[in-house]
């Protein structure tokens, strides 16, 4: 899988690009791209990386937790990880979380990075955050 997380930092700089030209919806969305790798991932690590990516925040931000923390939202999101003897084997899960810090939707995909649609999640944050009231 080492094109896995390469895709998904192309797919999210995508979609960060998409909501970024439409004004006003920056402001009230947030793409949060979380390291399963604590021991690697430093937070300098993901500053270079997120560089490297041309993430801005706080539109963009890439973050490590502890395994006990990343334990917490695993069960509830369906993410499964787990380490092997060269890299972290995981599926991917997409949340879109409201303002009020609500699950709104979950997209959850195995090991194939292009199962992930871009025009599903930018479809769901017009739909879920609208740049201008009564937009859809």
């Amino acid at each position: 899988m080492p094109d896995f997380c390469p895709a998904m930092d192309k797919k999210f700089a995508d979609l960060a690009d998409r909501i970024a030209a439409v004004p006003g919806r920056a402001d009230k969305v947030r793409l949060l791209s979380v390291s399963f790798d604590p021991e690697h991932d430093t937070p300098e690590v993901l500053r270079k990386h997120a560089a490297m990516r041309a993430a801005k925040e706080p539109l963009w931000t890439f973050a490590v937790a502890s395994h006990p923390e990343l334990a917490k939202i695993a069960g509830p999101l369906g993410l499964v990880y787990g380490p092997t003897e060269n890299d972290i084997i995981h599926n991917l899960v997409t949340a879109i979380i409201d303002v009020n810090g609500r699950l709104g939707a979950v997209s959850t995909r195995g090991k194939r990075p292009r199962a992930w649609l871009r025009w599903s999640c930018s479809r769901q944050c017009i739909h879920r955050f609208p740049a201008q009231e009564g937009e859809k």
